[in-house]
C-alpha cells in the first residue's frame, strides 16, 4: 500500500509540475507576445513620425515654393529650381530661367543708363520677349555651328575670357558684374564658346561679294543722317565709318535672313 501511495504522490507532483511549467510557459508566450506588440506599436509609431514628417516638410516646401509662406528652409533649394525652371525649348534643347533673368538684367542697366523707364509692366514685359528672342536664336545658331562642325579651344576661350576681363576693369570687376547679373564664371564661359563658334558659322556662310560699298551708298547713308547740316564732319573724314557701318548692315541683313530660314525648320516651344 505504501507504494501505492508513492506511485499516487509522484503522480500528483509531476502533474503539478507540469501544470507549473505549463503556467510559466504561457505566461512566457504572453510576456513574448506582449513585447512584439509593444515592438510592432513602438515601430509602426516611429514610421508613422517619419511619414508625418516627411508630408509636413513637403507641404512647407509647397507653401513656400508658391509665396504663401517664408520660412527660408528651402530657399537654396527653390532658387535653384526657380533658375533651372525651362522657359522655352528649341529642337528639345532646354533654355532655363537663369539664362531669361540675366538676360533681362543686363537689358534692364542698359536701357536705365540710356534714360529709359525699365519699371513698368510694359517694359518689363518687352525685355522679357527680346531675351527669349535672343536667346532662341542663340541657340538655334549654335545647334547649327555644331552639326557644322564648328569648334573652339580652351585657349581660346581664355583669350577672350581675359579680353572680357580687361575691357570691364579687371578680374574683381569682372567678379562684381558677374554678381550683378547672377553670371556663373562657367555660364560666361559657356557662351564665349558660343560666341566664337556662332561667328565662325557667320564667316562661312556670309558672301563677300555682297558687302562691297559704292560711293553712292556712302553719300546716301551720310545724308540720311543730316550731314553737314546736322553738325556731322565733312564726308571724306567719316567714309570709312560709314564703309564699316554699311558692311555691318549688309551682314546683319544676310544673317537675318539664314536665320529665319533656320527657325522655319527648327521646333521651338515657348514655356512662359
Amino acid at each position: 500500500h505504501m507504494d501505492d501511495r508513492k506511485r499516487e504522490d509522484d503522480t500528483v507532483v509531476s502533474t503539478e509540475t507540469k501544470d507549473t511549467e505549463s503556467n510559466l510557459t504561457t505566461e512566457k508566450i504572453e510576456s513574448t507576445d506582449n513585447a512584439g506588440v509593444k515592438s510592432k506599436n513602438k515601430y509602426t509609431y516611429a514610421i508613422s513620425f517619419v511619414i508625418l514628417v516627411i508630408i509636413g516638410f513637403g507641404l512647407v516646401f509647397l507653401l513656400e515654393r508658391d509665396g504663401r509662406i517664408q520660412t527660408n528652409l528651402f530657399a537654396g533649394i527653390i532658387a535653384d529650381m526657380e533658375n533651372k525652371k525651362p522657359v522655352a525649348k528649341v529642337n528639345g534643347a532646354v533654355i532655363q530661367m537663369s539664362d531669361l533673368n540675366s538676360g533681362v538684367k543686363q537689358l534692364s542697366v542698359a536701357a536705365q543708363s540710356q534714360g529709359q523707364d525699365v519699371d513698368s509692366e510694359e517694359a518689363i514685359k518687352q525685355f522679357r520677349d527680346q531675351v527669349i528672342e535672343t536667346l532662341i536664336n542663340g541657340e538655334i545658331l549654335r545647334q547649327k555651328a555644331k552639326a557644322e562642325g564648328f569648334s573652339t579651344t580652351t585657349e581660346a576661350i581664355n583669350s577672350r575670357y581675359n579680353q572680357i576681363k580687361e575691357g570691364v576693369g579687371g578680374e574683381e570687376a569682372l567678379v562684381a558684374k558677374m554678381a550683378e547679373f547672377n553670371v556663373t564664371e562657367a555660364n560666361l564661359r559657356r557662351d564665349i564658346e558660343n560666341e566664337i563658334i556662332i561667328q565662325a558659322l557667320f564667316d562661312s556662310i556670309i558672301d563677300k561679294d555682297l558687302l562691297e560699298v559704292t560711293e553712292e551708298e556712302i553719300k546716301g547713308f551720310y545724308d540720311q543722317a543730316g550731314g553737314a547740316d546736322a553738325g556731322l564732319p565733312p564726308l571724306k573724314e567719316v567714309s570709312e565709318q560709314i564703309v564699316q557701318q554699311i558692311k555691318q548692315d549688309k551682314e546683319q541683313q544676310q544673317v537675318g535672313t539664314y536665320l529665319e530660314g533656320l527657325r522655319t525648320e527648327a521646333k521651338i516651344e515657348i514655356l512662359i
